[in-house]
Order: C-alpha cells, then sequence, then structure tokens
C-alpha cells in the first residue's frame, strides 16, 4: 500500500501530500474494499502477527488506554448521561467477543502511540449494546476521555446542516429546486471554466477566454450533493505549515483560503460573496466534486430562516434533541473538555521483536485549549460544512451529543426523547443516492438520466445530503478529523467512533475488522448469525437417532454457542401450541384404537405386510419400458 493516504482528487499527483483536516475528511481509502466503511484517518496494513503479539501485550499494559472503565461500566456511565438505555450485544444481534476483541485492540493502537484516546459506542434502536472510553483526550494535561469530551467535527457537520435544511424544506420556507439566487443574489450570474482548461493553473474570472456562462441555475439540491460546480481550497494541519495549491481547482481557491486564515473575511455572508466571484469549476449537475456547497446552503438557511445559523441549528436541531454541548465555539468553561489535535509522526518499525511506540504525537491546535482556532472569540466563520480556509472550521461535538443526533437518524427522524425533527418521507428521500435523480444531474444529450459516480474509488457509493449511501445495503454514513458514523438499517444498527489523532503511514499488524469499529460490528453480526444458525442445528440434531445424529456431528462442526443465545433459539409460543395439538390428536387416536377389536387390528396388520411396497410399480415399469 502507499505510503500516503489517497485522496481523490490527486492519489495520482501528489503521493507525498501532508496531513490535512479535510483530506481526511474527503478521503475514502477503503472505498473499494467490501464492505466499504466509514471515512477513517487510521491505515490498515498487510501483516497480522505484530499485531497480535501486541494485542496480548497492550491489554494488560499500563499505556495510555489502560485507565479506561470496564465495558460493563462504561455502557451504564454512558445510559446516565445520554438518556439511551443499555443492552447486551447479544441482544442487538451482535457478537460479543467480537466486540470485546476491538476493544483490546484499541489499547494496541494505545501502546503504539498512534490512538491517545478514543470514545466510540454501538446502538441499537434507542439503546446502547457497546460503549469504549480510553485514553486521554489531552497528553499533555492527563486529562482522560469521557463521554462529554468535544471532538472537533469537521466533515461530519455536514449532515447536521442538511437536517437543518430539510426542517426548512419542511415548513415550506424553501425548496430543494429553489435556485440559490434567489436567497444570495452573487449567485444570478456564473462563470464556469470551460473543460479544455480546468486542469490549467491561473483561470480567474478575468479570464475570459477559458469561461462560459453557466448553462444553468445553482439549486439547494446542487448545494447539498456537491453537483454545483464548486471546489475546495488548499489545506494543512496548521497556520505554521506552508499553503501549498495541488492542482488547479485549489490554486483557484488560494486567495479565498488566504483571506479566512487572515480574518479579512469575517462572516457566512462575506464569504458566499467572494466565493461566487470565482468560476465554478465544471457546468451544474454535470459531475461531482467535493466542495464548499453545503457551507453556502448555511447562507441560505440565514436567509430564509432570518437568524445566524448557530442560532438556528441551536434553536431547531440542537435543543430538541438535548445536543446541549454541540456549538461552533468554545467558551471558558468548556475548554477543559475540548480535546487535543494531533497528528502521529513516524519514529520507529514496529515488528515482531521491536513491541514499542511507533511514532510521537505531534500537537496541530495550540499548545492549550484556549490558544485552539475554535476558542471563543477568534475570529471564524460559522461554517455549516466543516473545514473553512486552511486548518478551521466545523462544530465541536461529543459521544455523548452525537449519540443523539445519530440514533434521531437511525429511528426514522424521531429524537430519542420521542419528538419527532424529520418526516418518514424525509428519512427515506435522504437514504436514496441523489446522485441519480434528474433533478440533481438532470438528462444527458439521449434524454436518459446519467448517473454520476461520488468518490472516484468506487461506484457502488452513493451520496446524499448526509453523507455517503453504499447502494447494497442502504448503509449510510459520515467522516472528519479521526471521527464517523455509520447506520446500517438492515439490522438497525450504528456505530460512532471520535478521536482526534491523524496516521499517514501503514500500521504494522492492522487488520480492519479487529481495529475498526464499522468493520468489528459487520463481523460480529455475521458471528451472531452463524452461531446462532448453529444453535438450530444443534437442536435438530439432537431430535434425530442417535445413527442419524452421530453421521451429522461427522459433517459439521457446531460452533460454541452464548448462553444467551438459548432463549433466542427456543421456539415461539405459537410453535408450542401447534406441537401440544398434535401431541393431544396422538394421543387421541392412539385411545380410539384400544377400543377396536383385537381380530379386527390383527387383520388389518397382515393386509398391510402382503401389500407390495409403494414404487414397486414404477420400478418394474422403468425395467420392462411398460407396465404388465
Amino acid at each position: 500500500m502507499p505510503t500516503t493516504p489517497a485522496t481523490p482528487r490527486s492519489a495520482a499527483r501528489r503521493p507525498s501530500a501532508p496531513a490535512t483536516p479535510r483530506s481526511a475528511a474527503r478521503r475514502l481509502s477503503k472505498v473499494e474494499s467490501n464492505p466499504p466503511t466509514p471515512p477513517t484517518a487510521r491505515r490498515r496494513s498487510s501483516g497480522s502477527s505484530a499485531a497480535g503479539a501486541l494485542s496480548t501485550k497492550a491489554a494488560g499494559a499500563g499505556g495510555i488506554g489502560s485507565s479506561s472503565p470496564a465495558h460493563g461500566s462504561s455502557v451504564a456511565r454512558c445510559a446516565k448521561i445520554s438518556g439511551l438505555e443499555t443492552c447486551a450485544p447479544d441482544e442487538a444481534g451482535l457478537d460479543a467477543r467480537s466486540l470485546e476483541d476491538h476493544r483490546l485492540r484499541n489499547r494496541w493502537q494505545s501502546s503504539l502511540g498512534i490512538l491517545p484516546g478514543l470514545a466510540e459506542c454501538v446502538i441499537a434502536g434507542n439503546r446502547v449494546a457497546f460503549l469504549d472510553l480510553m485514553g486521554s483526550a489531552d497528553v499533555e494535561r492527563g486529562i482522560p476521555v469521557s463521554p462529554s469530551t468535544l471532538f472537533r467535527c469537521f466533515s461530519m457537520t455536514k449532515p447536521i446542516t442538511a437536517v437543518a435544511v430539510m426542517r426548512l424544506v419542511q415548513e415550506k420556507k424553501i425548496a430543494l429546486d429553489d435556485p440559490v439566487s434567489k436567497y444570495i443574489p452573487s449567485f444570478q450570474a456564473m462563470q464556469v471554466v470551460k473543460p479544455q482548461y480546468a486542469e490549467e493553473w491561473g483561470v480567474t474570472a478575468e479570464s475570459y477566454d477559458h469561461l462560459e456562462p453557466a448553462h444553468q441555475q445553482i439549486t439547494l439540491r446542487h448545494l447539498l450533493t456537491h453537483t454545483s460546480g464548486l471546489a475546495y481550497g488548499p489545506d494543512r494541519v496548521s497556520p505554521t505549515e506552508p499553503l501549498k495549491a495541488q492542482d488547479a481547482a485549489e490554486g483557484s481557491y488560494l486567495t479565498l483560503v488566504e483571506a479566512v486564515d487572515s480574518g479579512t473575511i469575517q462572516s457566512l455572508c462575506e464569504f458566499c460573496d467572494a466565493l461566487a466571484k470565482l468560476p465554478l469549476r465544471f457546468q451544474p449537475g454535470t459531475q461531482w466534486m467535493y466542495s464548499h456547497g453545503v457551507d453556502v446552503a448555511g447562507r441560505v438557511i440565514e436567509v430564509a430562516s432570518g437568524r445566524p445559523l448557530d442560532a438556528f441549528l441551536r434553536e431547531e436541531v440542537f435543543q430538541p434533541l438535548g445536543m446541549t454541548r454541540t456549538t461552533f465555539f468554545v467558551g471558558r468553561d468548556k475548554a477543559q473538555d475540548l480535546a487535543a489535535m494531533y497528528l502521529a509522526e513516524k519514529e520507529n518499525i514496529v515488528d515482531e521483536e521491536n513491541l514499542g511506540a511507533m511514532c510521537k504525537l505531534k500537537r496541530c491546535d495550540g499548545a492549550q485549549p484556549e490558544e485552539s482556532r475554535w476558542f471563543r472569540g477568534s475570529k471564524r466563520v460559522l461554517a455549516g460544512g466543516g473545514i473553512m480556509g486552511s486548518c478551521q472550521g466545523g462544530l465541536v461535538s461529543c459521544l455523548r451529543d452525537m449519540a443523539r443526533f445519530v440514533s434521531m437518524l437511525a429511528n426514522g427522524g424521531v429524537a430519542p426523547c420521542g419528538r419527532r425533527l424529520l418526516s418518514p418521507s424525509t428519512i427515506r428521500a435522504l437514504w436514496r443516492d441523489w446522485l441519480t435523480l434528474s433533478s440533481v444531474v438532470g438528462p444527458g444529450h439521449s434524454g436518459r438520466r446519467r448517473p454520476l459516480p461520488g468518490w472516484e474509488q468506487g461506484t457502488s457509493i452513493g451520496w446524499t445530503p448526509l453523507g455517503h449511501v453504499r447502494k447494497r445495503d442502504k448503509c449510510l454514513y459520515m467522516g472528519g478529523w479521526s471521527t464517523s458514523w455509520a447506520i446500517y438499517p438492515q439490522t438497525r444498527l450504528a456505530t460512532i467512533s471520535m478521536s482526534q489523532s491523524l496516521v499517514y503511514f501503514d500500521i504494522p499488524g492492522w487488520v480492519a475488522r479487529r481495529d475498526e469499529l464499522d468493520s468489528a460490528v459487520e463481523f460480529g453480526v455475521a458471528q451472531h448469525r452463524r452461531r446462532l444458525a448453529a444453535l438450530v442445528r444443534h437442536r435438530r440434531e439432537a431430535r434425530l437417532p442417535k445413527s442419524g445424529r452421530r453421521l451429522a456431528t461427522d459433517r459439521r462442526s457446531r460452533l460454541a454457542v452464548p448462553r444467551s443465545l438459548l432463549k433466542q433459539a427456543r421456539p415461539s409460543s405459537a410453535a408450542k401450541a401447534r406441537g401440544n395439538h398434535k401431541r393431544s390428536l396422538g394421543r387421541r387416536s392412539s385411545s380410539d384404537s384400544t377400543t377396536e377389536p383385537k381380530v379386527a387390528a390383527k387383520r388389518r396388520r397382515s393386509s398391510a405386510a402382503a401389500k407390495p411396497p409403494a414404487g414397486a410399480a414404477q420400478r418394474r415399469t422403468s425395467e420392462c419400458g411398460r407396465k404388465k
């Protein structure tokens, strides 16, 4: 595998690109895997021997994550804080041993020095089936991770802004097919870079020979699906690093990014007006490119509602869901809960003989929480799409709040408190691949729809305003800087994983189904089904004669079945009733037979013995060619 994670636009052109907040959010390095998983900053590797040795050592080591609570106590703690009930993994259709193995693997990652802290959980309905709180939110200050630790969401801000947009759509205040210029006049007459000059550097609004008018107006659907023609500018980990564009699209946004970083642009209104002066990278509805589209949708929310974006989100989304700690800015009272942001830098080569730490953590967002770019008082634009400028933007949230938000989406738009935020029809629409809708992509030259691919690495991944959607099972997921969530509608499960460290190199011994929560959950569901099927097979074999039971045992090996699955495999009350009815009929027939005369019963048995066996006539026909 390459030593640097690929990004959709620049995998071939910049193999040594530096780690950046947005590239982690938009990267889908595992999109070609089967099944694809939420974007994550941790990397895979083909080796596994070193990981197997290290996981055992990390489980009992006194490393960063050794002080985390036990599984049962952590689940109870999360339920008390978030208001969600708890359940055993088996009750949610999960294999408890797979989740426990994943928990130990988290400690292994901590022992390598790549994972300072982690907060993650699995939700089944409105119940918490698994939770792991590990390590330190701030290594230098020694503050442990808790359900209220604040993490920078980056692109995980996008689905929250999309929910706010859909609430305005439900209230008939806006329509998805409305042109953006209806709310932001500066988007009225947009210019587009001609296709033959798309890769040429230095194309600006004054390059008239390289531009053409937009064939149609940008709509809200285009903004939410990244098909508007907008793009992103260059990014970096911290302001101390040089700011360099990696392609022509980023180069055209360089001055805009610098204006945001320097504080020249201080409001969302100013940002959208400056963005509208830049030429579009393609005609709206003809391509897909990750962009500032959701940021512009945030400005539409401000104009349509008459309230600032942060106030609208707080009143229409956060308060109904009980997300009391999610915000754009961290005040002094919450500064101590803000997790530090780290970049892992490789130092040592880890193998079976070297089981020590393989990297050191570089702090990226100030030495103290008060120096963070998310601290209240810093000049920042309210970015509903995540990254704004080169290394800032988006919401900060905690595991407790994100559990409530994801639970609302997984339960059809109904909050854990019972209040409905989104209608069933809206939820169904958000689970579709919008890149196949004619209202988004429009008809082609032949008059037929042309579905657009989302991420370049795979055509099996679609896009909705909430994030990525896997077409084969409607799995919905979204991620940011080492934060991600996923919803599995077929199994009614949801996962949330939050950390603040980026790793841009391969980790020896990395196994996706053990080291990534979403992959561990999918593997745990499959394991649970296997064990349940084995239990049913075992009960069937128990009813066979001894000879048949011995033959069945020789042909297939039975898995160990947990005791908690015994109740699930017991026959239902209806099956018991049918069995009692059959037994009663059997007793009735046997009692009637005792009243028959013994002579008649003997005569019937003798006639049955004299009757030829069934199928004898057919055998004679097949032998002689015709019935004798």
